[in-house]
């Protein structure tokens, strides 16, 4: 019984590692689609919470010919975020800013982090403050 169990359990691992990482290499090919679908498969079904990061990227930024959609990506993000995922915290910065306009919380979220997503999302900041103060 003990190695059924543990057969199982194994099993198990590699149907979660086979959505979440087959989704990570779509995610890197540039294949948002088929990215998104695998992605979604290992964040619901497999409670992979890092999926989350990914597929709020994609939703975020309208990855791929994908319909942007703040709320969506705010779910996600803020899941994987919550789970201490860094890149995912700089995104939430992002959504911040876009969604209710709170460029000082998301100015603070970016200035605690060094992670690239941080770096792109403080581009996109310049450019809100910007198009703010031009306005």
């Amino acid at each position: 019984m003990k190695r059924f169990v543990f057969c199982v359990i194994v099993a198990l691992s590699f149907t979660w590692a086979s959505s979440f990482s087959e989704g990570i290499q779509a995610f890197k090919q540039q294949n948002y689609k088929e990215a998104l679908e695998l992605l979604k498969e290992a964040y619901y079904d497999d409670d992979a919470i890092n999926a989350g990061y990914f597929l709020g990227k994609i939703y975020l930024n309208g990855l791929g010919g994908i319909k942007p959609d703040i709320n969506m990506a705010e779910t996600f993000l803020k899941a994987a975020a919550d789970s201490g995922n860094v890149r995912a915290q700089c995104l939430m910065a992002q959504v911040y800013a876009e969604k209710y306009h709170n460029l000082a919380k998301a100015e603070k979220i970016i200035k605690e982090n060094s992670v690239p997503d941080c770096k792109e999302v403080a581009k996109k900041l310049q450019e809100l403050k910007k198009n703010k103060n031009n306005k």
